[in-house]
């Protein structure tokens, strides 16, 4: 990371409280502020208390740091944004100082949510950088940045076209979808073979090979995929 301003696209729970645990790890050498937006704010209070309850669970070096002093979901450069006008305000900050800071906001997809005024208002800096840790559908905007960001394109929010300047990167580790061999044993550890499965989620052709693969495992069961 060099000193520029992160926007960070995540949904709910378990990314937004994964998110700035990954960036405590770096708090004791990252001079920016991280911003958590309020809708994720919420989620993430929920996702960050049931990581308390489960403290007897946390890896070793959760619990060496703990030791020091240093709680794995509380660091001082997090701040959250809690009503709509501060958003606009830390919105109209950023894009008017260009202050180097990570911003973590909902939705995931860039429908909706918070992130979308960030997008409005920083897309069009090349010193602002966007991250995607979470799939992309087809027909998103999020795709849409996704795959036409690198080229100098531009995305439609709101109705109105914005160009893109911004970085555009993407981490897969966070994603909570399962792959295909996930679900294929999914389907194995049931008890009794289901005789039809419909694919509703998914591009076409991601769902065209898991119906194969289902269609070679189960040959011969009855099983019937449908589209």
């Amino acid at each position: 990371m060099n000193s520029k301003s992160w926007c960070i696209a995540t949904v709910s729970i378990s990314r937004p409280a994964a998110c700035p645990g990954r960036i405590w790890r770096l708090s004791s050498t990252l001079p920016w502020p991280v911003v958590l937006q309020r809708s994720t704010a919420s989620f993430n209070l929920i996702g960050t208390k049931v990581y308390r309850k489960l403290q007897p669970y946390w890896d070793n070096e959760a619990r060496r740091k703990l030791k020091r002093g240093r709680h794995p979901l509380s660091f001082d450069q997090l701040t959250t944004v809690d009503t709509h006008q501060d958003h606009l305000n830390t919105v109209a900050y950023l894009k008017k100082t260009a202050r180097p800071c990570i911003v973590i906001a909902a939705s995931g997809m860039c429908a909706g949510g918070r992130i979308v005024n960030y997008l409005k208002g920083l897309i069009g800096d090349s010193r602002t950088d966007i991250l995607f840790v979470g799939y992309q559908a087809q027909g998103t905007p999020g795709r849409a940045i996704q795959q036409y960001g690198p080229k100098g394109g531009y995305v439609f929010l709101g109705g109105k076209k914005y160009s893109i300047k911004a970085g555009i990167h993407t981490i897969s580790g966070y994603s909570a979808h399962a792959d295909q061999q996930n679900l294929v044993n999914f389907i194995k550890r049931m008890r009794y073979t289901p005789g039809l499965i419909k694919l509703v989620h998914g591009d076409e052709e991601a769902k065209q090979g898991l119906k194969r693969e289902i269609e070679r495992v189960f040959s011969g069961s009855g099983l019937r995929v449908d589209l």
